[in-house]
């Protein structure tokens, strides 16, 4: 048990909605709001007794076979009248009086062992009470599992809105728009307490330039009260030169509140030049080397693909045969995380048969998409480093099989560890699908490691051009990616046949994992190849400049012409319509101004790749120096005890 201090230290349980306008309503009117009802269940709150019923009996879903593990089909087959299948709010009696029951379940949710709720969108406010064995706990578990019924919550709710509706609470709502809606939302303050409606709101709810006239109204409230700001609003201050009272007078004349005196000799003005240029100093503090830090993975990437030790065999190799092993478990757990976690439908339907696990984007980032990233990384750097030496290597002449081999091996290992999903349907049905899917995977995985091969095998070239690991480690990971998408879309084909069982929810899902390796792709393109190939196009035009700028000009004067011609032409057509106005004047504008940002953030990152490259350079050329002073001191202060372990850093110093 946890003592005092334990249990000082955590954090309150978060309030539902419901709890904080019964307290904002206390807190007003001094009323207390309706006691809260019983956690028990009624049969008023059973919604959809039918298909509770349906659930409880057949549901595929893990939460429906939990629950009857429980025993929960007692709800629908202990009736025993005949006219209980045709008796609504029979079925509803029967399932409360079970549904309370499980109410007293002290072990309903385990943490280590709640298999029945995985996949179950619990709200926060059941997450901070499921260490908590008690019927309000179960409460809350059953509502998020079972939308049939209604949450506790959602009555209370309904309570306060009537409560609310009753007693015709008025908000005055002053919106944004910097200091012209301020300005506005002055006049609208002015006009209310003229009109002696001023006090008659119950809450004042501000936004943006909103907020700034409203953290003024609540100031001046505050400093003396209410009756005496509507009292100043009303009347003015009797003085010619400033007929408004003094607080208003005082809010125009700093509306210009970051810089309210401006001049090139004045203080606020340079106040505001040395206050944006010190924030925006230490914000590149914070900013930039992080930045530059994740810029140079794409280098260290290229110096690990460019690393090519003398004996290669008990150090690269041995390296890389731990890399390949994780990059294999790491394919395997993502292929299994895809049949685990993908909707299937049990009846061809997407009712009660739908077998949805419903987690959530974090688990797939975690559990599916940075596997696979990784796995792809480390296939690639492993085959960048035995490509030179395919030739030594066992099956040099039959690599092909082994990447088949790889590929099926990985579905159909990914596969049969997700087998265990359809062990419910037992016999024939069961051994036929498990027959036709195995094959099928068998098949897919051993088509992706062939096409991966030939894939492969082109880049032995590339490998030994001068800039051939920059464009390598730039296209090398997407390419793998495409190709299991590729792949991934003709299991969708096969499953979505004549005969397929896959239904709209999992093509939706397969649709999202797709559009994830696509953000991969597109996002692993553009910043390697800004970072890596930036700056050497930056140099090749500095050297090549003059034969540059002649392409453009022949290139530009092309494109110049041929969409003149189009122009005109599309001018004179009777389809093209006229646009009102003038508008689309401003469409070149509008475009240049779309490219700006992109154009920048792309200048921005080949700017700081190049600095994260000079970093990165000047360490590898600094390393040897710094390990040479280290030699020499140790060598001063302990001769012949760490000579030889630093310099074997150093090929061709002479260490053993």
């Amino acid at each position: 048990m946890s003592g005092p201090k334990e249990a000082a230290n955590q954090p309150a349980p978060s309030l539902a909605f419901c709890e904080i306008l019964e307290q904002e309503y206390e807190a007003i009117t001094g009323i207390k709001p309706d006691e809260p009802p019983a956690v028990e269940f009624t049969p008023e709150q059973i919604l959809d007794p039918e298909r509770l019923q349906e659930r409880l009996k057949d549901g595929p879903d893990r939460a429906s076979r939990g629950m009857r593990a429980l025993e929960v089909q007692g709800t629908v087959v202990q009736p025993t009248a005949a006219d209980v299948a045709n008796d609504r709010e029979a079925l509803k009696r029967s399932l409360t009086a079970r549904l309370n029951k499980l109410l007293d379940t002290k072990d309903l949710y385990e943490r280590d062992g709640s298999r029945p709720f995985r996949g179950v969108r619990f709200r926060s406010q059941t997450l901070d009470r499921l260490s908590e064995p008690t019927p309000e706990r179960n409460r809350l578990i059953l509502e998020d599992t079972f939308p049939e019924v209604e949450k506790l919550h959602d009555i209370r709710l309904k309570r306060m809105f009537a409560r609310i509706h009753r007693e015709k609470f008025a908000a005055l709502c002053l919106s944004g728009g910097g200091i012209r809606s301020a300005t506005f939302g002055l006049g609208v303050i002015q006009g209310l307490a003229r009109h002696d409606l001023l006090d008659k709101f119950d809450f004042l709810s501000t936004v943006s330039g909103g907020g700034y006239i409203g953290g003024w109204l609540t100031a001046w409230i505050h400093h003396t009260n209410l009756a005496q700001v509507i009292g100043q609003l009303q009347l003015s201050s009797q003085r010619p030169l400033e007929p408004e009272p003094e607080p208003i007078w005082h809010l125009r004349d700093y509306s210009n509140y970051l810089s309210p005196k401006l001049g090139l000799l004045s203080a606020d003005t340079w106040t505001l030049v040395a206050t944006y240029l010190r924030n925006l100093f230490l914000s590149w503090l914070v900013l930039i080397p992080p930045v530059v830090g994740v810029l140079t993975i794409p280098l260290l990437l290229t110096l690990v693909l460019r690393w090519a030790p003398e004996d290669w065999l008990s150090l690269q190799a041995g390296i890389g045969g731990l890399l390949a092993v994780a990059a294999l478990v790491c394919s395997i757990l993502t292929v299994r995380y895809v049949h685990a976690n993908r909707p299937i439908s049990r009846d061809g339907t997407e009712g009660i048969g739908l077998d949805d696990q419903k987690r959530d984007q974090r688990a797939f980032l975690r559990q599916c998409l940075a596997p696979l990233v990784f796995a792809a990384l480390g296939g690639t750097i492993c085959w960048a480093w035995a490509a030179p030496h395919a030739g030594d290597l066992p099956l040099s002449g039959r690599l092909w099989m082994l990447f088949i081999l790889i590929g099926t091996s990985v579905h159909l290992g990914g596969w049969s560890l997700a087998i265990r999903r359809w062990n419910d349907e037992g016999g024939w049905e069961f051994i036929r699908r498990l027959v036709k899917e195995g094959l099928f995977t068998g098949i897919i995985g051993g088509g992706a490691g062939g096409l991966a091969w030939v894939a492969a095998s082109r880049t032995l070239p590339l490998l030994d051009r001068s800039h051939g690991p920059e464009i390598y480690a730039s296209i090398a990971v997407p390419c793998l990616l495409i190709l299991i998408l590729i792949f991934s879309h003709i299991y969708i084909g096969f499953s979505s046949g004549p005969k397929g069982r896959q239904v709209d929810a999992e093509r939706e899902w397969s649709a999202r994992f797709s559009a994830w390796l696509l953000i991969v792709v597109v996002a692993w393109l553009v910043g390697f190849g800004l970072v890596l190939l930036g700056p050497w196009l930056s140099q090749y035009l500095r050297a090549n400049g003059d034969r540059v700028l002649l392409a453009a000009k022949w290139v530009g004067g092309a494109l110049g012409t041929i969409s003149g011609v189009v122009t005109l032409r599309a001018g004179h057509g009777a389809g093209t319509p006229a646009k009102a106005n003038g508008a689309g004047a401003g469409a070149p504008m509008t475009l240049a101004l779309a490219l700006a940002a992109p154009t920048f953030v792309g200048f921005l990152i080949v700017v700081l790749g190049w600095a994260g490259s000079a970093l990165v350079g000047g360490a590898l050329e600094l390393a040897p120096q710094i390990l040479a002073l280290v030699e020499r001191g140790w060598s001063h202060l302990a001769p012949g005890s760490m000579t030889p372990t630093l310099a074997s850093f150093h090929p061709g110093s002479g260490a053993a």
